[in-house]
């Protein structure tokens, strides 16, 4: 049952990349003819549209191609903004030494000054409420911000919810540090002859933490996805002429209700209403696949 469920996760993970490469296998034909009012064409008539093609006689497979591509890659450079930030923070707060109790010290020692930066950064992000953060990230970026392209928009709410939510994964990174402080292991490790990278990168990154990383990586990943979606449906994230996930939901949204109630009785307008939503949760199942497997691999 195990290696079954493994090939069927498999699969899909082929199908997301074949999808998601779609766009530079065949052309790209910006030119469409409008048959606005008219019925649909029939579905998988033609080779080159696996998927179909909607009212406007394009690919369907093109565009999931290009929503999948554009949604994958803003979440992935929050993803590594939020992975870099959170574990520099994690170190900064697990390594360095509580601040001492007479300020003189903190000048004299940069590396007290910086602790207490980031603590600072870190009880301010844990404190705010993400209401707050998501509604003061949307403002800023729709009402004072000109962005020359469509995607640079919504990149930058989600690199302002990735700095914000560094203390996901700063804080268990430096109580698990703390905690190893505690056990004397950081004494033993230097008092062995070991260097500071090799301590930081090898054993605490590595063989303390990967897995607490990977999660938070995962995690912040898919709701990366799910932000873009969400503000997107309620016209506050990515623009309308952008290709996205949370676009191709909007326009499902007028439809949906009638698919509910059974008042669409073409295929395939039924079927491009559903596969959005369904790819985006085989997505989110096989990239929860992929962190297991991940750590799996790295812990054997």
């Amino acid at each position: 049952m195990k290696n079954l469920i493994n090939f069927l996760f498999f699969v899909s993970l082929g199908f997301l990349i074949l999808l998601s490469f779609w766009k530079n296998i065949v052309p790209w034909d910006v030119e469409y003819d409008e048959v606005c009012g008219s019925e649909y064409t029939v579905a998988f008539t033609d080779i080159n549209c696996p998927l179909g093609t909607n009212e406007f006689d394009q690919d369907f497979a093109l565009i999931m191609s290009e929503a999948i591509t554009y949604n994958v890659s803003i979440s992935i450079i929050g993803c590594l903004l939020f992975m870099f930030f959170g574990i520099i923070f994690g170190l900064v707060l697990g390594l360095i030494n509580d601040l001492p109790g007479k300020r003189i010290n903190i000048i004299k020692k940069p590396k007290y000054l910086l602790k207490f930066i980031v603590n600072v950064i870190t009880e301010i992000s844990n404190s705010l409420p993400f209401l707050i953060i998501l509604i003061i990230s949307v403002i800023y970026v729709n009402y004072f911000i000109e962005a020359q392209n469509n995607s640079m928009k919504m990149q930058l709410i989600i690199t302002i919810i990735a700095l914000f939510n560094t203390h996901k994964l700063s804080m268990p990174l430096s109580d698990k540090i703390k905690s190893l402080r505690k056990q004397e292991f950081i004494l033993a490790a230097k008092a062995s002859g070991l260097t500071m990278p090799q301590l930081i990168f090898k054993h605490i990154l590595y063989y303390e933490s990967k897995s607490l990383i990977i999660i938070n990586m995962i995690n912040f990943f898919l709701f990366s996805v799910m932000m873009e979606i969400f503000l997107t449906v309620y016209q506050l994230g990515s623009m309308p002429s952008q290709i996205s996930l949370g676009n191709l939901i909007f326009e499902s949204k007028s439809t949906l209700p009638s698919l509910v109630i059974g008042g669409i009785t073409n295929t395939q307008l039924i079927y491009m209403t559903v596969f959005p939503f369904l790819l985006i949760f085989l997505l989110c199942l096989t990239i929860r696949w992929i962190g297991q497997r991940v750590l799996f691999v790295m812990e054997n």
